[in-house]
């Protein structure tokens, strides 16, 4: 399963970060769903903006093994 990750941004001014749960079955379903989520934040945001976005498509396994990962310097 693949989790999405998107930032999308209107007209260069207004920028959104969405993190979507691990749901998708493969990188192309994964990629198809970054498209629809900006342009859903261009709706919410601005009709007439322009919309620029980039998103990142990665294995659960690879997500979850990064989170659960002790940071340098954190507490216990």
């Amino acid at each position: 399963m693949f989790e999405l990750l998107v930032i999308a941004c209107i007209s260069g001014n207004v920028c959104e970060y969405q993190h979507l749960p691990p749901i998708y079955a493969n990188e192309q379903v994964c990629a198809q769903q970054a498209a629809i989520v900006a342009g859903m934040i261009h709706a919410r945001h601005d009709i007439s903006g322009s919309l620029t976005y980039k998103y990142r498509c990665r294995l659960a396994e690879v997500a979850t093994q990064q989170i659960s990962r002790p940071v340098a310097g954190g507490h216990s």
